[in-house]
């Protein structure tokens, strides 16, 4: 794989777990100042985002969304998920929060969707009927969640 497609795969990731609030801007900037100091002739979104304050959150994402251009999105989306799992086992009180961002951030791609990738609608659901005292309960859809999490492993940093 090309350096500039590496580039690509790994700002698609980092884009989408920006949103999801697992990854901050500080990690971002770190990574892409460890990028530039390793690359002899480094792209110029590169230079912007290294440069860009860490907790610009919008310009942190929009540097992303342009060094992403061309990445698959489903395989960045699938690669999120160890991290994301990480995440929650320090994080176990954002579950549902990070569920529902999930959800948000996949929704409308459903036909699209890898089969593998489906349990974000049913994770959502889950924390919504638990929540509404409908269905089950919050600790039950945060265990479930982790278990779909875990499918993907635990590796990837």
């Amino acid at each position: 794989m090309k350096v500039m497609d590496m580039i690509r795969e790994e700002a698609q990731r980092t884009y989408v777990l920006v949103r999801l609030g697992v990854v901050k801007g500080a990690e971002v900037i770190t990574w892409a100042t460890d990028l530039v100091t390793q690359l002899e002739d480094p792209p110029l979104e590169l230079l912007e985002l290294v440069t860009t304050p860490a907790d610009d959150f919008a310009g942190v994402l929009t540097w992303l969304t342009r060094l992403r251009v061309g990445a698959d999105v489903w395989v960045a989306r699938r690669e999120a998920m160890p991290a994301v799992y990480r995440y929650l086992l320090a994080h176990p009180h954002e579950a549902e929060r990070v569920a529902n961002a999930l959800f948000l951030e996949m929704a409308g791609s459903y036909s699209d969707m890898p089969e593998d990738l489906h349990f974000v609608y049913r994770t959502d659901e889950a924390f919504s009927l638990a929540r509404e005292g409908a269905h089950g309960d919050l600790p039950t859809a945060t265990r479930e969640f982790m278990l779909e999490l875990e499918k993907f492993g635990a590796s990837n940093e």
